[in-house]
């Protein structure tokens, strides 16, 4: 919606601009007129238009002089100018105002309708410029929403009001956690950014706030004026969130999770009700969106055995990590079939823990101090399982007071493997088998022994092999592929290129002039 003011001293000019405006369809809400520059001037600070039409030449004052004038007090108005044949000299002038169009007299409809789609292209042009700066003006006081809401949670005397522009005391709440994997370094900035760009129809300020909670986690919290807006509300936040998530896809995050409150009359009950969900993240492994309803099917019901305990105890003591992996594994598979609750992982994890550490006269409160305290931390239990078997295994290596001596022996037996086979088809899954070993498991012994990782350490074999033959001048690219364990040659250049920094060529090439 636009509002307009059309200024010329001659009456039939005036109505006949006047009349074409109201004839053209476009969204005028408010128009005004004005038979003089003064008057004009009045009317453009009282209304504060979008576009003004203004004649070149008028008794009291000059049309430009009076355009230079809006443009310094009012920068965002846009201004068409008119004016008779004999006064063309005047656009040039006109134009190093700035001025968005310049037409002659008499006026003809259609030029003056595609001066009008120039001036509101423009003014969207510069709301969306205008909108992105608020944007980052509140990213940059993330810090301050966060501190007004946690004065609210803490009943310290702020209120809704300071945070929301249509609160009332009729309005409700929505809140939206979103939790993203450690792994993924972006600035604060970037990340709240993009969740605004997704916001449309809820505006920052009146019915939307988003802050950062900790770090990787983000609170997105929406007002509700009314309860009768809630099946809009709703069909809204759902596309919000569509959008939030082809977004983080587009920008290849795939490790995030949205917890979502239903509508509360308290902000506290709906920031809880959405970290709560959040937190479910750790059993529903593939569900990147939980609501409370996801979060019912959980019981209480899950209790490590006591004789559980004693044999994890036990083969710690006796190093059998072999035993302390099948048993993990029992306890992933009892965990999936009785879709224990987040309570109840959450305690399985800190028995673990202690377990680990509580009976073993060991110096790992360094390393203790870096695993997570709170399960949602994890993606899945398999990923929690997983950790407590690398904590297990470190407590083997250092009461082998042997750096390791057998679990070296089996690296090392792997490694041959690779070392004699790269050509092959070599997959972990099959090794840990020749080893019986748990694929996870082998590979977190893999990068404990050798500092790389399984794929990382194959592929350098692999390289290096390449490189020897193609300095041998035998090969073809094409021929070096296969022998190398790559089935397809083009593949096999592009990972050549990616790792070593150019090409086969030439590498061969640069190698000569050495």
């Amino acid at each position: 919606m636009y509002t307009i003011v059309i200024i010329d001293d001659e009456e039939w000019i005036r109505e006949g601009i006047l009349s074409k405006v109201k004839k053209s369809g476009f969204p005028f809400t408010k128009i005004g007129e004005a038979a003089n520059a003064e008057q004009g001037l009045k009317i453009i600070t009282e209304m504060v238009p979008d576009i003004v039409v203004c004649d070149i030449r008028m008794e009291d004052m000059d049309g430009l002089e009076l355009i230079r004038i809006v443009h310094q007090r009012f920068p965002h108005i846009k201004t068409i100018v008119i004016s008779g044949y004999t006064e063309f000299q005047y656009a040039t002038k006109a134009l190093k105002l700035k001025v968005t169009d310049y037409l002659l007299k008499p006026i003809d409809k259609y030029a003056l309708y595609q001066a009008f789609t120039k001036c509101m292209e423009a003014i969207e042009q510069e709301k969306q410029v205008r909108d992105k700066i608020e944007q980052l003006e509140l990213v940059g006081s993330s810090t301050e929403v966060k501190n007004k809401i946690e004065k609210i949670l803490q009943n310290e005397g702020s209120n809704p009001q300071a945070i929301f522009s249509n609160y009332n005391e009729r309005a409700s709440f929505q809140s939206i956690a979103l939790y993203m994997d450690p792994q993924i370094h972006l600035e604060e900035k970037y990340i709240v950014d993009h969740l605004l760009n997704q916001s449309l129809f809820l505006q920052l300020n009146h019915n939307l706030v988003c802050y950062s909670r900790k770090p990787n986690e983000f609170m997105i919290l929406i007002c509700m004026p009314t309860p009768q807006q809630v099946n809009e509300y709703e069909q809204y936040i759902t596309n919000f969130i569509e959008r939030i998530q082809e977004d983080l896809l587009h920008k290849g995050i795939y490790q995030y999770t949205f917890g979502i409150s239903g509508f509360h009359q308290s902000i506290h009950t709906c920031i809880f009700a959405a970290i709560f969900c959040m937190k479910h993240r750790v059993l529903l492994d593939d569900n990147q969106v939980i609501r409370y309803a996801d979060t019912l099917e959980f019981r209480n019901v899950f209790k490590l055995p006591t004789q559980i305990k004693s044999f994890l105890k036990h083969h710690i003591e006796t190093q059998n990590m072999k035993s302390i992996t099948s048993i993990l594994n029992d306890i992933h598979t009892e965990i999936g079939a009785l879709k224990i609750s987040l309570r109840c992982i959450q305690n399985l994890y800190n028995h673990l823990l202690m377990i680990a550490t509580e009976d073993f006269d060991l110096e790992l409160e360094d390393d203790i101090n870096h695993y997570a305290r709170d399960v949602y931390g994890f993606s899945s239990s398999r990923e929690m399982l997983d950790v407590i078997m690398e904590l297990y295994m470190k407590i083997i290596n250092i009461t082998r007071g042997r750096s390791g001596y057998s679990m070296n022996q089996s690296i090392l037996k792997v490694k041959e493997y690779i070392d004699d086979h790269y050509a092959e088809d070599i997959k972990l899954e099959d090794l840990a088998v020749l080893q019986h070993y748990n694929p996870s498991y082998l590979s977190l012994m893999f990068k404990e022994v050798l500092n790389i990782n399984f794929q990382d350490y194959l592929l350098q074999v692999r390289m290096n092999h390449a490189k020897k033959l193609l300095l041998s001048h035998q090969y073809k690219v094409k021929d070096i592929a296969p022998m190398i364990g790559f089935k397809n040659p083009h593949y096999f250049s592009a990972v050549f290129k990616k790792t070593e920094g150019f090409t086969p060529k030439d590498f061969v090439r640069d190698n000569e002039h050495d």
